[in-house]
């Protein structure tokens, strides 16, 4: 059984950070999510630690 993955251990490179900032931004303007639900995908993606 593999051990669960912390939310602290995981790193996402710039252009999977890109790829993720991209989505919410096209998902509102497209109607597919309303402003509190972008807000709260902007909140975790700014909070993504980029690569060291």
């Amino acid at each position: 059984m593999t051990q669960p993955v912390r939310p602290e251990d995981v790193r996402a490179s710039d252009a999977e950070r890109e790829l993720v900032r991209q989505w919410p931004h096209r998902a509102h303007a497209e109607g597919g999510l309303d402003l509190a639900e972008f807000d709260a995908r902007v909140v975790v993606w700014l909070s993504v630690r980029p690569p060291r």
